[in-house]
């Protein structure tokens, strides 16, 4: 027995065409894969909403973690810092010490060139230059002495600054500036 409605659906009347009785066998396999596809997006969707979920929990709690850790590190940044002044330090102070023993040893160089009829009696360190005052027994040994003191590999040029005879003790006092090398 055929049963026939006759009240009028209201897509019908708002679409003002008759609804389909079935789906036609020819759409029926693309309307399921379409369906399938949409369900599997559907999948993938609601997976890749977790994980970006998961990702930003993470990074919230790395940032809180980074905060408490802050004041630490912080601390720690200082005293590295602290530890490259006081390496910086030793450093310069290494090399001050250094100096004081490359000063000691170009004195000692000079010291050492001096002929034995010459001697001195005061050494006065500068920058650029070894002063140097002493006696010699005459005006030759003061001429050997500025010969051996040219030839010192610390020192550049040796001049003669001054000469006087004290007939007293039979010498010649001389101060010689010694110019260092660089």
């Amino acid at each position: 027995m055929n049963r026939i409605n006759y009240v009028v659906h209201p897509l019908e009347r708002a679409l003002a065409r008759p609804l389909p009785q079935g789906i036609a066998r020819s759409l029926r396999a693309p309307l399921l894969v379409l369906g399938v596809a949409t369900a599997f997006v559907a999948v993938l969707h609601a997976v890749e909403a977790a994980r970006l979920r998961d990702a930003r929990d993470r990074a919230a709690r790395a940032a809180l973690a980074l905060a408490q850790v802050q004041p630490a590190l912080t601390r720690v940044r200082a005293v590295e810092r602290d530890v490259e002044r006081v390496r910086a330090a030793e450093d310069a102070d290494d090399a001050l010490r250094r100096t004081g023993t490359d000063a000691a040893n170009e004195i000692a160089r000079i010291a050492n060139a001096l002929p034995d009829d010459a001697f001195l009696t005061s050494i006065r360190l500068e920058p650029a230059t070894i002063g140097l005052d002493g006696r010699a027994r005459g005006v030759d040994a003061v001429a050997t002495t500025l010969a051996a003191l040219s030839r010192v590999a610390t020192a550049r040029r040796a001049r003669l600054v001054s000469a006087r005879a004290e007939p007293a003790s039979e010498s010649v006092a001389y101060t010689v500036a010694v110019e260092r090398a660089p």
